[in-house]
């Protein structure tokens, strides 16, 4: 039996309130169902003036609210068109489930439950009475286009299939948020003490950044000198969210961290990565890449080498290696000039003497690179 687990741990109070004032919330949470299929789940800490949000995201529907956490569960059966749907909590404790015949869609969900569509026919899974009853589509929120937040200003809006962000000083100009969105299946807005310690741990676990490099045109000379990529912005994976195991051997950015920018032209990509570890370990530490749909691998070592060649791309390393190592890749990605965001993760896996390994990532999932936006925040140099 095949199971496909949709967690959701939905944050069902929208911001709460102190003597009558309604806070400004710290978190959204948001679950979208994509035009190609699938869910997708968003936590975006919300920027104060001056700052750029931080996205992160996780496949299938997740969330938690005040002391509850739930989870979907669609299994197959035994024939290929009959599904099993089970809400229940993330202790186990079953709330509802339901047989059905089809490839079910989740259509809406909250704390109290979710609808189901199949084909033209809708259910309302009612998680606090354990029942199941059929549901017209004026119940459920299909088509809806903007989510209002819990104060004037905060938005996020569901345009050309993209959901954007909008904030009291957006000025009418969205953050984009996801891409190839089809639906949004619910939204909800929280202050970080709405959520008690052990739920926040369990949702910082479970949602990690999925950063993208944007497709920046021009070429480089890919010899190891850093020099030329002097004031090109760079994807810094340098925190505890673009982690991907291996969390707890991890003590800061020096253990562990570091920078890519990129160039295209032409079908090659060139990229520059710098690479902070205050304990290197030549032979085991390494980089690994994985490219396009087609899931292309790469595998560099960290070695004593100045260039390091393989099929289709090489390596070239900086002379100075201290507390981390620089390096310019050569990689040969036709077809990529009219992507918005390479469709590219890069993770570094840093095995100290000491301890154990850490791996760092733009995303800890290959299949949603090219769902978020582009992230480009320093210089590489």
């Amino acid at each position: 039996m095949r199971f496909f687990l949709l967690t959701a741990a939905l944050l069902g109070v929208a911001g709460c309130e102190r003597k009558g004032i309604r806070l400004l919330p710290d978190q959204l949470l948001a679950v979208a169902r994509l035009e190609r299929g699938g869910y997708v789940s968003l936590m975006v800490s919300l920027p104060r003036p001056g700052e750029q949000p931080t996205i992160r995201m996780t496949p299938g529907i997740v969330a938690a609210g005040p002391g509850w956490a739930s989870a979907v569960h669609i299994s197959e059966l035994g024939p290929e068109t009959s599904r099993q749907i089970e809400y229940r909590r993330l202790t186990g404790e079953p709330l509802v489930s339901m047989p059905l015949l089809g490839t079910p869609s989740i259509m809406s969900i909250d704390k109290d439950g979710l609808h189901v569509g199949v084909g033209e026919h809708r259910w309302w899974l009612d998680a606090v009475r354990g029942v199941v009853e059929p549901a017209t589509e004026a119940a459920w929120p299909g088509g809806r286009q903007n989510w209002r937040g819990p104060r004037e200003g905060f938005s996020i809006r569901l345009t050309d299939e993209q959901i954007e962000l909008h904030l009291p000083r957006s000025q009418g100009v969205g953050i984009p948020l996801l891409y190839g969105v089809e639906a949004v299946l619910g939204s909800w807005w929280l202050t970080n003490d709405e959520i008690p310690a052990w739920q926040g741990e369990h949702l910082n676990a479970i949602f990690k950044e999925v950063g993208g490099l944007a497709v920046e045109p021009g070429s480089a000379v890919a010899d190891g000198d850093m020099r030329e990529w002097r004031g090109d912005r760079a994807l810094a994976v340098d925190s505890r969210s673009q982690i991907i195991t291996g969390e707890d051997y991890w003590s800061g950015p020096r253990d562990g961290s570091f920078g890519i920018a990129s160039r295209v032209a032409e079908g090659t990509t060139w990229l520059a990565i710098r690479i902070r570890d205050d304990d290197l370990q030549r032979g085991s530490d390494r980089l690994e890449l994985m490219l396009g749909e087609r899931s292309i691998e790469i595998t560099i070592p960290l070695q004593d080498e100045h260039t390091v060649v393989g099929s289709g791309w090489s390596a070239h390393f900086t002379e100075e290696r201290m507390q981390g190592v620089g390096l310019e890749v050569h990689l040969e990605t036709p077809g990529l000039t009219e992507a918005r965001v390479l469709p590219l993760v890069v993770r570094y896996i840093d095995h100290d003497s000491e301890q154990g390994s850490t791996t760092l990532g733009t995303s800890a999932w290959p299949a949603l690179v090219g769902l978020g936006h582009a992230r480009l925040e320093h210089s590489a140099e």
